[in-house]
């Protein structure tokens, strides 16, 4: 992995080593690395897990069975959320959910679908199952989970329960502003479906939503510093650490400096982008609010395209 990836691996080792470090130890940590859905949201765990196992540290991935084999080829502990047949149900909504034509039908069609989505594979009782799976792999000394933003709840609750360092990961900078939406969007409904899940194990309610999810001792951002750092909206740190790249698995084993950009036809994009995100801060209007969201996300694929 390049210099810039192999930090945030440093980061995360650090992160609960300031004992250690006075005794002139190191400590070796039990990471829990917690994710949920597609490739895009796993792949880079487990080259994170592989990594940090590298170094000494005992590794567990907790997410979607179909991983299984690849997280063990890494070395890592698995422990899965689902079966065959549920994680192909998934796979099968998310296609039909984030199916997107000229006309955004798809976006309209996640929004009318969200509730049904939400509660079969987000519900109450989806989460206290995750909570328990999380849980018994953090009694050990020295634990740190690392998370996938906002879908690990169960992640946030083990870690607030058992006082453990937790660190948050932001896949790319359209999750930002998608969490900052679904919070003006859906918060009013699932805050207090989500108190009702801490009330049961025993915890105290939260106010919003985004104060949680902005709560985690580290945020840990897998993009550079020239791709987006227009991070303001945000309520705490990021630290972007680089795109998780593996050499040998990606036609660019090394970041893409911000002076060759332009010749890849990118900074017109991230400009637009960037004008984007400064209107969407103006704006109040729910269903503007929403359609701004899908311009961004289509600037953020074209650019995705033109680095292919």
């Amino acid at each position: 992995m390049s210099d810039i990836n192999m930090q945030k691996e440093k980061n995360i080792s650090n992160i609960n080593n300031d004992s250690s470090e006075k005794r002139g130890t190191a400590r070796i940590g039990n990471i829990v690395l917690i994710t949920h859905w597609l490739d895009g949201d796993v792949i880079p765990f487990i080259r994170i897990g592989k990594e940090l196992k590298k170094r000494g540290h005992e590794v567990t991935l907790i997410t979607h069975c179909y991983f299984e084999s690849m997280a063990k080829k890494a070395g890592l502990q698995f422990e899965a959320w689902d079966t065959k047949e549920e994680y192909e149900a998934l796979v099968e909504d998310m296609s039909i959910t984030q199916k997107r034509d000229s006309n955004n039908e798809g976006v309209l069609l996640l929004m009318d679908r969200y509730s049904e989505f939400h509660q079969k594979y987000e519900g109450k009782e989806i989460r206290l199952r995750e909570y328990e799976k999380v849980k018994k792999y953090c009694q050990k000394e020295n634990t740190v989970i690392l998370c996938k933003n906002r879908s690990s709840i169960a992640a946030y609750m083990v870690a607030e329960e058992l006082h453990l360092p937790l660190a948050s990961v932001m896949m790319n900078p359209t999750e930002v502003i998608s969490i900052l939406s679904y919070e003006k969007l859906f918060e009013q409904k699932d805050v207090p479906e989500l108190n009702d899940i801490r009330k049961s194990i025993g915890l105290k309610p939260i106010q919003t939503w985004l104060q949680w999810e902005s709560s985690p001792k580290m945020t840990i951002a897998l993009w550079p510093k020239w791709y987006d750092d227009n991070l303001e909206e945000w309520p705490s740190k990021i630290d972007m650490v680089g795109f998780p790249l593996e050499n040998g698995k990606e036609a660019f084993n090394r970041q893409i400096p911000e002076e060759f950009a332009l010749c890849l036809g990118q900074m017109i994009i991230l400009q637009r982008i960037g004008i984007v995100r400064k209107c969407m801060r103006q704006i109040k209007d729910i269903k503007n609010y929403i359609f701004m969201k899908v311009i961004y996300y289509q600037l953020y694929l074209l650019l995705v395209e033109q680095q292919n």
